[in-house]
């Protein structure tokens, strides 16, 4: 500022004062976990690939997805990735060691439908991290892609959401579908387990052998089975055949976790051939029981769901469409994001039926299989635990001497389960978002 002289006044004067303008006062947006990483997804299914790709995007990640076959392609590409989220079951051997070879085991995250222990063998064979369960749920993915980026220590663990257990008594178990029955005729076995299932916060019944265990499953709904494979007066294989031809009568699919000793391969035949959904191998270390129960436990929930008109009694809308497993699963509970992936998984699921029923028509027992299995991999993802549950059984058995016939009434049971999804999806007086709540 400055002023001039004026008659009979003052002399003039000036005053220069710097002023610097102040920064702006709103907090930058906080850098993403991820930023600046380039990921590659490789799965065999379209809408897996969605989904992981979504989560890595959503981490900040440039992310590029493809089919196991088109591995070479995908690296033959100019700029390189710094992380891979790979399928460990449907990528072949030899493209699985080429990844290995370009990324480092180090930089590969692998991915199973289980079971836990032989996918964790066959990583400490190829020198890769434990896996992780699919779907991933969003903590876990977060952490392990953080790791194998090195990221993890430029990551405070507060910022990454944490959930922590919730307990619940045991009506509020049985009531939310998560009341566990343990059949354990070892009384050290039975300690050790009642102490894990303590330390996970899951509410438990123990039977002693096969035959208290079924009395227990006729007068209680649990929500899953852990049950020793060698009992006297009725096993472990011979409970399970018994839970599932009850269920071939109508009902949901109980799934029942096998705890045995003998980690071979014979041994895990003969638990799917009976109808278990997944086994563990005996002593069984808390983490991998805890991600065991995460898999096959519908999601913790702290107030009552609405049913929608759409869906049976029976089945209530947590084994039908577990819409609060699936936002845990792609790390948002955003209505917008979550109708958008169920709808694509309408859209790529009405694909996955003809398939099937060519498969039938033509008795092609692999076909079915094949068929089976893909889609059971595209409903699990979903959450979709009714109809996951049915497509196991028929995938199981397409490979038994059940006849065709036999078979016919298990894929109308998948289009029943199908129909329930898709219209709890569609149903404007319910949608999607409003279960994730």
């Amino acid at each position: 500022m400055g002023s001039a002289a004026l008659p009979d006044r003052a002399a003039p004067f000036w005053v220069e004062v710097p002023l610097v303008a102040a920064p702006d006062p709103s907090p930058a947006p906080p850098a993403k976990p991820l930023e600046g990483v380039r990921l590659l997804v490789v799965d065999d299914l379209p809408e897996t690939r969605a989904t992981l790709a979504a989560q890595g995007r959503r981490l900040g990640a440039g992310v590029e997805t493809g089919a196991p076959e088109a591995l070479a392609r995908l690296l033959d590409k100019a700029k390189p990735f710094q992380v891979a989220l790979v399928d460990l079951e449907d990528t072949p051997a030899v493209a699985l060691r080429s990844l290995i070879e370009r990324l480092g085991p180090e930089r590969i995250v692998p991915l199973t439908r289980g079971p836990l222990d032989q996918a964790r063998s066959r990583c400490d064979a190829l020198a890769l991290s434990p896996p992780l369960l699919k779907p991933p749920r969003a903590t876990a993915l977060l952490k392990a892609l953080l790791t194998a980026t090195g990221r993890a220590t430029l990551h405070e663990e507060s910022d990454a959401p944490v959930s922590a257990p919730v307990s619940l008594t045991p009506d509020q178990a049985l009531a939310q579908g998560r009341l566990i029955l343990v059949a354990e005729d070892n009384a050290i076995n039975r300690r050790v387990i009642s102490r894990q299932l303590g330390e996970l916060g899951h509410p438990f019944d123990m039977a002693s052998d096969g035959e208290v265990a079924w009395d227990m499953l006729r007068q209680k709904a649990y929500g899953l089975l852990l049950t020793d494979c060698l009992m006297p007066r009725l096993d472990g294989y011979d409970l399970t055949r018994r839970i599932r031809q009850q269920e071939s009568k109508g009902g949901p699919r109980l799934p029942v976790i096998a705890l045995t000793a003998n980690a071979v391969e014979s041994e895990m035949q003969r638990c799917r051939d009976a109808g278990m959904d997944d086994f563990l191998t005996k002593p069984v270390a808390l983490e991998t029981l805890g991600a065991i129960l995460d898999e096959w436990l519908p999601s913790t929930v702290s107030s009552p769901v609405s049913v929608s008109a759409v869906v049976s009694q029976e089945r209530p809308v947590e084994r039908v469409l577990d819409l609060r497993k699936f936002a845990d699963i792609i790390g948002t509970d955003d209505p917008e994001t979550v109708r958008e992936f169920m709808g694509f998984f309408v859209e790529t699921f009405d694909q996955a039926l003809p398939p099937l029923h060519a498969a039938l028509a033509a008795h092609d027992r692999p076909a079915l299989r094949q068929a089976a299995h893909a889609a059971k991999g595209a409903a699990r993802n979903a959450c979709a635990l009714v109809l996951a549950a049915r497509l196991d059984l028929l995938e199981e058995q397409s490979i038994t001497e059940a006849s065709f016939e036999d078979l016919a009434p298990l894929l109308a049971a998948v289009e029943t389960a199908y129909a329930d999804v898709r219209a709890l999806i569609q149903a404007p007086e319910a949608p999607p978002s409003q279960e994730v709540s």
